[in-house]
């Protein structure tokens, strides 16, 4: 049979032919090796065979070489004559040849074909080249002696290299190096050699086999990632010859590669990285002119990303600046989210573009989508003061636009600066605006949105709805599922506040799936759907699914996005979970976190919020003094004068109102705590807030008990069951459960409904500490821990051994004592079952670790 290797220099065609040489070494086969050089001649190569057959052991000592007696006979006799000698040896042998291409072309028929066509059976031949020999290869394809190894055969899958290189290097590492390689294998070590060492071997063994027109090809059009010849044209602005194109498929085999032809041809990245040093250090005007040309392409072919990134590259970003507010600015968040946007201002970010006012602006919702406040703030003002309050654009800027974009952020800063306005809409600049939203769906769209938030916050949750749906119809209509999935989140919180938790928890559900179909790499939308999902299902007292949801908010809780009901649906839940299952440094360390941060952004009224949210979870702790110190030093639990209330949003009056109760009560207060709940009771009752109301029929059930007056504890009780049954709540009881549990034992008869009985075996079921019994919070060490989270990434005993420096019989023995603690057999059991429980996260490895102890809490 016939082997021939044939690929660009640095894919191991040598080194596989050596292994290759040495098994059939190694099983009995004699080997013969020749590497060939261009000045070789036809006697000097039948030398060199005679002597490498000799070498290896087929032809026995003295054997003449062919061409001493040949005489002007042709070179392929002098190859017969050599192959009737191998054959008549007997001898099963394997010749390697290598660099088979160096050879001038007339020894390929001279020599080479004469070798392969007259080989006997007996001998088995094996070529390694870097271009295609010119050889009639074809027939012995079809007749399948030939086997074939080219480029795209020889590369390294990323499987393989990871397989290879993960005991041997950190994941971080590896990972970039598998990036970098693209399964090149001489790339493993050229990304870790010096840039004079790399660019040296990639121009003597890659590019040195071009020709000149071929190289100059290469070289501008590695400027960009993927090249055909219609883009060469264009960039060059003069077609490039069919030829040319052949050559560099033909020489960089497996280095310059089409998986789609609509695509066109990708140059491997250490090579494009090299020809554009080479363009900007030698030619840095063409480079800049080459660049401008590649920018126009890419906005001519929709992907102004691209554009962008070649406009900063030829070192004009204000160039890019203007591609950016032509492709919608700011405004594109609306209509796709804020993908194109983070990755446009990443690659503006170096550059203060002051005279891009819409720029400052699209930087100012970016950093608002990040909560970071201050920062949204600080670009806001910038351009504000650079466009003279939004009524002047750079010279060939859009006028009508700036004050749009200025208008809508505006706007949206009153609402993620937790200081809603719902006259926000008035004014005259703001009729221009709706003038022009008029016939752009996507900010009509948004302004609904806004107003279904409003309406959301401040109870009125009838108007919600209207304008709710009536923005879904206009996102739907504009192929917008971006505005869709924000109103659906919104609709989810009215009805929350209304009373109808499993209704909520569909709404919710309906925009997770939107961002599963749509937008799966949004990390920071996909946090909201966990915040709004945690709530419900706290509401709805499922323990385990609003812990699954929580863990991820708690750990990014400063991060994501969020508007001020988003923000206080967040930290309430968040600080509530914690302080029943978390333990209570942990939650006093969120307080203190989110305190900060809301501090540092500027957030007042979401800091009055939490601090009542604090005082409130303290005093259901059983910690009166605590609480009540706290109340004094927040001033967040001082009752607000009625008109005050009527300007608050709904959550922000639920919260002050319980909080102003509890703390009247623990002062021995209780006229004050009755009014406080009769001004809470007045305010949810005029906007039907069931959840408040309920709230509040707790909290007079529990003050009713503790004062001895039964009867009225006891049909206080039964009118907070009888509207929890209709809304699915159970939260209100739970959060007050140590004080409830006297009274519900006490309740006589039936309490009214299925539902109401239901809450009531939960409340005299459930432990005071929450749902987690002994299994919930096991004492594990810390390294115990660290071997659970390696078992959840699927490492092997070796690998755990060498990442935590123990011993393969000290792992063996960890092993065995989580096995017994969990009541399981193998790794995989293990793993499920402490999933189950609590004691992993998805990401494993982060641990919510007490400060006095070792115990790990579940999963956050």
């Amino acid at each position: 049979p016939l082997c021939l290797l044939q690929a660009p220099a640095g894919f191991g065609k040598t080194e596989l032919l050596r292994q290759w040489s040495e098994r059939r070494r190694a099983a009995g086969r004699a080997t013969a090796w020749l590497t060939l050089d261009r000045h070789d001649s036809p006697q000097d190569l039948l030398a060199y065979f005679t002597f490498a057959l000799h070498r290896g052991g087929v032809l026995p000592a003295g054997t003449d070489a062919p061409a001493d007696d040949m005489g002007g006979a042709e070179p392929a006799r002098g190859v017969a004559r050599l192959l009737l000698a191998v054959e008549r040896s007997g001898a099963c042998c394997t010749l390697c040849l290598d660099a088979v291409d160096e050879l001038p072309e007339p020894l390929f028929q001279q020599i080479i074909e004469p070798l392969l066509r007259l080989r006997p059976a007996t001998l088995e031949i094996c070529l390694a080249c870097r271009r295609p020999p010119p050889l009639p290869l074809s027939r012995y394809l079809i007749d399948g002696t030939l086997l074939l190894l080219d480029a795209p055969a020889l590369q390294f899958s990323r499987r393989e290299l990871r397989d290879w290189l993960a005991e041997r290097l950190p994941r971080r590492e590896l990972e970039s190096l598998l990036e970098g390689a693209e399964g090149w294998p001489v790339a493993l070590r050229l990304l870790q050699a010096g840039d004079a060492g790399r660019a040296a071997y990639l121009e003597e063994q890659v590019l040195a086999g071009l020709s000149h027109e071929a190289r100059c090809l290469l070289r501008d059009i590695a400027l960009l990632e993927r090249a055909d010849p219609e883009a060469a044209a264009f960039l060059r602005e003069e077609p490039a010859p069919s030829a040319l194109w052949e050559e560099l498929r033909t020489l960089l085999d497996g280095l310059w590669t089409c998986r789609d032809a609509e695509e066109g041809y990708r140059l491997h990245g250490l090579l494009r990285d090299q020809l554009r040093d080479v363009l900007s250090r030698e030619s840095p005007a063409r480079h800049a002119a080459l660049n401008h040309r590649a920018a126009l392409w890419m906005v001519l072919r929709d992907r102004p990303v691209e554009g962008i990134r070649h406009a900063i590259a030829a070192g004009d970003p204000e160039h890019g600046a203007r591609i950016f507010e032509e492709l919608g600015g700011a405004r594109l968040w609306l209509h796709e989210g804020m993908d194109r946007i983070n990755r446009i201002l990443a690659l503006l970010e170096p550059y203060p573009l002051n005279a891009f006012p819409r720029v400052q602006l699209a930087r100012s919702l970016a950093h608002a989508k990040h909560g970071q406040m201050e920062k949204a703030r600080v670009a806001f003002e910038a351009a504000s003061r650079a466009s003279d309050h939004f009524r002047r654009d750079h010279e060939a800027g859009d006028a009508l636009a700036l004050l749009v974009d200025g208008c809508f952020i505006e706007l949206l800063l009153t609402e993620y600066g937790c200081a809603p306005k719902p006259t926000a809409l008035d004014g005259p600049a703001w009729e221009r605006v709706l003038r022009f939203a008029t016939g752009e769906p996507a900010l009509m769209g948004y302004i609904r949105t806004l107003r279904c938030l409003w309406h959301t916050q401040t109870g009125r949750f009838s108007l919600a709805f209207e304008h709710g749906l009536a923005a879904i119809d206009i996102f739907r209509r504009g192929d917008s599922p971006y505005g869709e999935l924000f109103i659906h989140m919104h609709l989810g919180m009215t009805e929350l506040g209304r009373g109808r938790v499993g209704a909520a928890l569909e709404e919710h559900q309906r925009a997770l799936r939107i961002v599963r179909a749509v937008f799966p790499g949004d990390r920071g939308v996909r946090r909201i759907c966990n915040i709004a999902l945690g709530e419900a299902y706290w509401e709805l007292g499922d323990d385990a699914n609003a812990r699954r949801h929580l863990r991820n908010v708690i750990r990014h809780i400063n991060q994501p996005e969020a508007w001020f009901d988003l923000y206080m649906a967040a930290y309430q839940t968040s600080l509530e979970f914690l302080f029943t299952e978390g333990g209570t440094a942990r939650a006093e360390q969120f307080f203190r976190e989110a305190s900060e941060h809301a501090s540092r952004q500027g957030l007042s009224r979401l800091e009055r919020f939490l601090g009542a949210t604090y005082i409130l979870c303290l005093f259901r702790a059983g910690r009166e003094e605590e609480a009540r110190a706290a109340a004094n030093r927040l001033g967040a639990a001082a009752l607000p004068r009625a008109e005050e209330l009527d300007g608050l949003t709904w959550r922000e009056a639920e919260m002050l109102v319980l909080a102003a109760s509890e703390t009247a009560r623990a002062d021995g207060d209780l006229r004050g705590a009755r009014t406080a709940l009769a001004w809470g009771e007045r305010f949810a009752g005029e906007r039907d807030i069931t959840r408040m109301q309920l709230h509040c029929l707790v909290q007079r059930a529990c003050l009713a008990h503790e004062a001895g007056h039964e009867a009225q504890a006891q049909e206080y009780l039964r009118q907070a069951l009888a509207l929890a049954a209709g809304s699915r709540y159970l939260r209100p009881f739970l959060r007050e459960r140590r004080r409830l549990k006297s009274l519900a034992s006490t309740l006589p008869g039936d309490p009214g409904t299925g539902a109401g009985q239901a809450i009531l075996q939960r409340l005299l079921s459930d432990p005071e500490n929450g749902h987690r019994g002994a299994q919930g919070r096991p004492t594990l060490s810390r390294r115990e821990q660290e071997v659970l989270a390696a078992l959840a990434r699927g490492e092997p005993d070796k690998l755990i051994a060498r990442h935590l420096g123990l011993s393969a019989h000290g792992v063996r023995y960890h092993l065995k004592k989580l096995y017994g603690r969990l009541g399981v057999q193998n790794r995989t059991q293990a793993v499920s079952r402490a999933r189950e429980r609590g004691w992993l996260e998805d990401e494993p490895g982060k641990w919510l670790i007490s400060r006095e102890t070792t115990e790990i809490g579940s999963k956050i």
